[in-house]
């Protein structure tokens, strides 16, 4: 009985330790961006939602200004993340979906600054003027435009 007991308590610690080390890799895939690019979350919960396709389409033709802003898109659905808009490249998402999802709404656009921190959360499809003035407006951007593209 006290082995089973020790096998069992062995076999938890070891399904811990994967998870934990499975949530450390997406929080680590994310902080690689921090203080070098502003990061755009489509969060979904399915690939086929209209208001995530818009967001898509509204984005793709602004390659441009996603440059100049260091902006990075991910469309993040509960099991994956795609990069880029182009090509998605797909990897496995087990935790960056339920950080960044907020209440109930099967889509949202989710701003990350270059500090990461959420400047804006939206249920809807965001319109590149208001993306990009908000972008324009804060601090770190302004001082970028001063200095040549350095923060």
């Amino acid at each position: 009985m006290k082995a089973q007991n020790t096998c069992i308590k062995i076999t938890s610690i070891f399904i811990t330790l994967v998870f934990a080390s499975m949530t450390m890799l997406q929080a680590q895939y994310l902080s690689k961006h921090r203080w070098k690019d502003r990061l755009v979350l489509l969060l979904s919960d399915d690939l086929a939602n209209p208001e995530l396709r818009k967001q898509q389409q509204v984005l793709k033709g602004l390659k441009h200004e996603l440059k100049d802003r260091k902006i990075v898109v991910y469309t993040v659905t509960p099991e994956f993340l795609y990069t880029g808009l182009k090509e998605m490249n797909k990897n496995r998402n087990y935790t960056i979906y339920r950080e960044y999802k907020k209440g109930k709404a099967s889509f949202q656009v989710v701003l990350l600054g270059l500090d990461g921190g959420v400047k804006l959360r939206e249920k809807r499809a965001v319109k590149p003027e208001e993306l990009f003035g908000l972008i324009d407006r804060m601090p770190m951007r302004r001082a970028e435009l001063r200095n040549g593209g350095i923060p």
